[in-house]
């Protein structure tokens, strides 16, 4: 996922500002989420189609059970948010940051987040495939019975400080630079507490 600015998204042209709230089972094409604010909003089962979000954030609700297809998010965040089962397919996360957030079962294919925090996440039994997290931080991350097929951690801060997870993977681990996840690379213990950086 190469797309860095919003200028750079293949349907940029095609968004319109979103106004008003998120209600269960919304339909949202191409609508850009700019500065918004929601308070424990509910969208359970929404989907979100080609959509861009930025400077929005997420505080409690829920969306178990949403659709990201063709998502970009850049310095979002979602904090004690619901993401439960939720599928993210192409989508891209930049700047943003998940925290006191359940995303147990979500599914996450060709998804790519760029400088994001990911704190006490809650990834239980989720799917990853074609998963990146390039420059990211990790800490207190539950990937307990997640599968992860494959899935890369971009540039280690230090192999000292190497994520551990009792995810399953079917690809061992890659080059120094880029670790995939796999029982191997990433210990028995079931919870992480890592950096990942270029320092």
């Amino acid at each position: 996922m190469s797309w860095q600015e919003l200028a750079d998204l293949p349907f940029a042209a095609a968004l319109r500002p979103h106004r008003g709230g998120l209600g269960p089972r919304g339909d949202y094409d191409c609508e850009h989420f700019d500065k918004t604010t929601f308070d424990e909003a509910s969208a359970p089962g929404s989907r979100f189609l080609e959509c861009a979000f930025t400077g929005a954030s997420f505080t409690g609700g829920d969306l178990r059970q949403a659709r990201f297809a063709s998502a970009w998010l850049r310095d979002v965040r979602f904090t004690g948010t619901t993401l439960a089962e939720t599928e993210w397919t192409d989508a891209a996360l930049l700047a943003s940051a998940w925290a006191g957030t359940e995303a147990f079962g979500a599914r996450l294919h060709r998804v790519t987040l760029h400088g994001c925090k990911l704190d006490s996440v809650n990834f239980r039994g989720a799917e990853l495939t074609e998963v990146v997290f390039d420059n990211c931080v990790l800490r207190d991350v539950d990937f307990t019975g997640a599968t992860l097929t494959p899935c890369a951690v971009r540039s280690w801060a230090s192999p000292r400080t190497r994520p551990r997870c009792a995810a399953r993977s079917s690809r061992p681990r890659s080059s120094r630079r880029w670790r995939r996840c796999s029982p191997r690379a990433w210990a028995s213990s079931s919870r992480t507490d890592h950096r990942a950086g270029g320092g």
